[in-house]
Formats: C-alpha cells, structure tokens, sequence
C-alpha cells in the first residue's frame, strides 16, 4: 500500500519534544533534532497541536493552508497584505492579520514592538542566507523574499504566490511567530522546562523557515516535498545551526514571554476562516500553475 504523506509522524514529533528537552547543544545533536522536526514538518500534521476546536479538523503545521475547496478571494488576499502595517525599524516587513479579526490596535502595537522589530529582521536574515546557502543545488529558491509575519491561526508560515504579493517580483514567505510559540507552550504544558522554552522556539523558527524555502521546489506536502526538504537540509546544515544559535541569542526569556503575552491577546480573537486559506506557493518557473481549485488565483 502506498503511505500516506499527510499521516501524522506521531514518533518523530515526540523525539523532536522529548530530544530538545534533554539533549545537550553539539552540531550533532542538533542535526538530528532539527532534521526530525524538518522530516515531520514535510511528511504530516503535528497530532499534538491543532485548531482550537478539535471538530474543526487539523491545521497544517507549516507552510500554507488548504481550503476544503474552491479558490480564495485573491483581490482581498492582495488588498489584506499591501495594506497592513510595516513593522517599525524593518526595510518593509508586514504585520499581516490574515483573519480580518484582529483589532487593529493590537495589529498596530505589534507592529511598533521592539522585538517584533528585532524578530523580523532577524527572520529576514536567515531567510537570505539560506537562499545563499541552497542557491546552488535549486535555483528555485532565489525566486522568494520574507515579506514578514502573519497573525493567522490556522499557520506556523506560509509560502505565497507572487500574483497575491510579491517581495521584488518574488514569491514571498510569511512566518507566525505566535502560532510556533503556542506549540511550545503544549509542550511546556507536558513536561518541557520554560526555560528551555525559548530554545526550543528558535529550533521551531528556523525550521519551519527553511519548510518554507523548500516550498520553491514542491509545491504540495507529498513524498516529493519531503525528498526536497531532505536534500536542502542536507545542504544547509551549517547554515541551520548558525541561524539557530544567533536566533537562541535573541529569543531570551523575556523576549519569549512577551510573545507569549502577545499570543494570548491573539488566540482570544482566533477562530473561522482565513483570507489566505487556499494559498500555495508558485510553481517553478516555466510550469503550469492555473491547477485544480485551491490554487492561488490568475
């Protein structure tokens, strides 16, 4: 029988966990739990996190969402991203409510926040030295920018065409910080020490940054995908474990417990549908990419 790609990797989700907990901070090690949480990232759903309503299904844990049909509202995906806020200090970078929800004073205080500020940048940072880093084994990968951070539920990042919005002609990558920090929290709430919390979020970014990247080279979350994410990986190691330990500097306690407090103001304006709900990244350059519905629209 042919595997399911989407089947939740329930024993890799709880080694990444438990692995993060205990083990010390070596290259090697952490190529293993990053390459574990990567592999669970391409191949399923976390089976641990979710929609706050369990009836309502599973969400993807990273990159884009799917919508149980048709294709989204593509003037109002590309009106929500060119008007929301820039974030203060950033050369561009958007604070995006993607669930036409949230207030937009809360919007508007995230976008002023000095670790927002310091957050995004960073997150930009990584995101070209990846590009860098892969360019070399897949071109496709240079046909992406960061944009900035979506406050969406139902998304850890995601990757999106650039006909909705583009970062100089190039696809572009939204990232939740939030979303990644209320997984963390599960975990906190299951054995994980909250002072390792803040590591554990940096691991969690950088990984789901790269899920993203990958996205240039595959588009739905199949075998394909996996084999891709993989292969990059592989390449981008030292890229990954730098990125992780600037990031680690960064995210301290207090800065991880402002996001915290952030994400619990928006988790209590959470809940139903998203503009960007059956957005998928570009197909590579020269291919079809009208495709079935929930694709990104012409």
């Amino acid at each position: 029988m042919k595997p399911d790609p989407q089947a939740a990797p329930m024993q890799a989700w709880l080694l990444l966990a438990n692995a993060g907990r205990t083990l010390t901070r070596t290259p090697s090690v952490w190529s293993v739990v990053l390459l574990v949480g990567l592999l669970a990232l391409a191949q399923g759903r976390n089976p641990e996190t979710g929609s706050r309503n369990a009836s309502a299904g599973p969400v993807l844990p990273a990159a884009f969402m799917h919508a149980a049909g048709g294709r989204i509202d593509g003037t109002l995906a590309r009106n929500v991203m060119q008007n929301a806020p820039i974030i203060e200090g950033t050369p561009g970078h958007l604070v995006v409510d993607t669930t036409l929800r949230i207030s937009p004073d809360l919007v508007r205080e995230i976008a002023r926040a000095p670790y927002v500020r310091d957050l995004s940048n960073e997150m930009e940072r990584i995101v070209e030295e990846f590009k860098v880093a892969l360019g070399a084994l897949d071109a496709n990968v240079d046909d992406v920018g960061y944009a900035g951070i979506g406050l969406g539920e139902g998304y850890i990042g995601v990757n999106i065409n650039r006909r909705l919005y583009s970062v100089d002609g190039r696809n572009s990558i939204l990232v939740n910080p939030y979303r990644i920090a209320e997984e963390i929290e599960a975990w906190v709430s299951t054995g994980l020490t909250p002072t390792d919390a803040p590591r554990e979020f940096s691991g969690r970014v950088v990984s789901a940054i790269l899920h993203e990247i990958a996205h240039q080279s595959a588009r739905e979350h199949d075998e394909t995908f996996a084999a891709a994410l993989t292969r990059l990986y592989g390449t981008s190691i030292t890229t990954a474990h730098s990125s992780f330990r600037r990031l680690r500097e960064e995210i301290d306690e207090t800065t991880y417990r402002r996001i915290v407090s952030d994400l619990t103001r928006l988790k209590s304006q959470w809940g139903g549908r998203d503009v960007l709900a059956s957005s998928v990244p570009a197909a590579p350059e020269g291919t079809h990419t009208s495709g079935p519905p929930g694709r990104p629209a012409k």
